[in-house]
């Protein structure tokens, strides 16, 4: 019964007319364990080798072995031995042999060949329309001092910060959903259980299913943070096979090869930014400055005695012009700005001094 099944099923290849499950079914017949590779041989040769003592057939064994055979040389590319003494000295014992049974079963096994060729004709080209299937990218930049708002294509929303770049597929695969990202951003993912939202940085991975969370990972600046509002994260380095998992209100950061997860008190203003503002909750001054830089477009140097220093900044909006949000926290902050200017021009260098 299995024997009529696969013959028709064998007809069907040829014809170009067979069903996915009965290609399915044929390529699982072929790949058993018993069929492994032997060698090809022709039409001439299997007449030859069916004429050697054939007192008990097995038939089917026999059938299997030589139709692998193709598969086995197809598929690694090696081309086909000549040399086939081997398989000549095998005996198939049996029946006397018939020039009419002989000529009856080289057909067989040669039916078998072409209609195995066939189905990796077709299998093959599947491979090559795979790997033909040219995946399509999209970039999009926002520029210094702006904020940009993107849908992608699942539906789901990013804020890009000032002068930050995402590169994303123009379609989803069908296994995840996956984007590079240099600057800061802060997605609203899309839940969908089969496929995770993948975020690559330069170091790390962070991988969810449907959430609210932040991403900061600007190139150069040897420091990233992932802050979570929503949902959950899983977040490690690129290479690392274990990832920690966040919480919400909980951010990781990446420092210098190293990381550390903390409570944020005011998990809010980590999104100040996609409000078109700035706040600060106990943030470094060094982290400070840096986000003014990043924005307004100029080089901060600050004092290495006063950089760690921790202060917290209501929230301002970023149309206040720099030279003022600068003076104010002077200020109040107790450092000073070299030099004290009333504006600062793009790509200009200010310090950050410890008061004396």
């Amino acid at each position: 019964m299995q024997n009529e099944l696969l013959g028709e099923i064998r007809l069907k290849i040829s014809a170009g007319t067979a069903s996915a499950a009965e290609l399915q079914l044929w390529e699982e017949w072929i790949s058993q364990p018993h069929i492994q590779s032997q060698q090809f041989v022709s039409e001439e040769e299997i007449e030859q080798r069916l004429r050697i003592d054939m007192a008990k057939p097995d038939w089917e064994s026999f059938l299997e072995q030589q139709k692998h055979n193709l598969i086995h040389y197809e598929e690694t590319g090696m081309a086909q031995p000549n040399n086939s003494d081997a398989l000549l000295r095998r005996t198939l014992p049996g029946r006397p042999a018939r020039n009419l049974t002989v000529k009856l079963i080289a057909a067989i096994i040669i039916g078998i060949i072409l209609s195995t060729a066939a189905y990796l004709s077709i299998r093959k080209k599947e491979k090559e329309t795979h790997l033909l299937a040219v995946v399509e990218y999209k970039t999009i930049y926002s520029p210094v001092g702006k904020t940009t708002e993107y849908t992608l294509p699942d539906g789901s929303k990013v804020w890009l910060n000032t002068n930050t770049t995402l590169r994303y597929p123009e379609k989803f695969t069908d296994c995840n959903r996956k984007v590079e990202l240099n600057g800061e951003a802060y997605f609203d993912v899309v839940k969908d259980e089969e496929r995770p939202f993948i975020v690559l940085t330069d170091s790390s991975e962070t991988r969810v299913l449907g959430t609210r969370f932040n991403v900061d990972a600007y190139k150069g600046s040897g420091i990233l943070k992932v802050a979570l509002l929503e949902g959950a994260v899983l977040v490690g380095k690129r290479d690392e096979s274990v990832p920690n998992k966040l919480e919400p209100g909980e951010q990781m950061v990446f420092n210098n090869g190293s990381f550390s997860v903390e409570k944020m008190s005011k998990p809010e203003e980590t999104t100040a930014w996609q409000r078109d503002s700035f706040a600060f909750d106990q943030a470094r001054l060094a982290d400070i400055m840096h986000k003014l830089a990043q924005y307004y477009n100029f080089n901060v140097q600050i004092d290495k005695e006063i950089e760690n220093d921790r202060y917290t900044v209501g929230v301002t909006e970023r149309s206040v012009p720099v030279n003022l949000i600068l003076r104010g926290l002077a200020r109040t902050k107790g450092f000073r700005i070299y030099p004290e200017k009333n504006s600062i021009s793009p790509g200009e260098t200010i310090m950050i001094l410890k008061n004396e």
